[in-house]
């Protein structure tokens, strides 16, 4: 598995995490809306982590102020659900968050 960081100019990155959070909560399980579902500010970053090819999980940083950030919308593709990939997601997004300089 890798993880790419996605920054709010990234489409294609965007892209990746929008297909995850597409199939895993409206295709696939919840039948949520994609208008409900993909309602993200313009400056929303993300982590996409991906098989080798193809994204298999994502979750959006929302960073509230210079010190304070929310991991947002963990989702993974079933097929990958008690793998670790969402854990390596949020590792990730925390180690991106530190870096960022946010304590909380």
């Amino acid at each position: 598995m890798e993880t790419r960081r996605v920054e709010k100019n990234d489409t294609a990155g965007r892209a990746a995490a929008n297909y995850v959070r597409i199939r895993a909560m409206n295709a696939d399980e919840y039948d949520i809306p994609v208008d409900v579902e993909i309602n993200d500010a313009e400056d929303s970053e993300y982590i996409v982590t991906f098989d080798g090819v193809h994204p298999v999980g994502t979750c959006r940083l929302h960073i509230v102020d210079g010190d304070t950030a929310k991991i947002e919308r963990v989702v993974t593709l079933r097929s990958v659900r008690n793998t670790g990939v969402g854990r390596l997601t949020i590792t990730v997004a925390e180690d991106w968050l530190r870096e960022k300089g946010i304590k909380k």
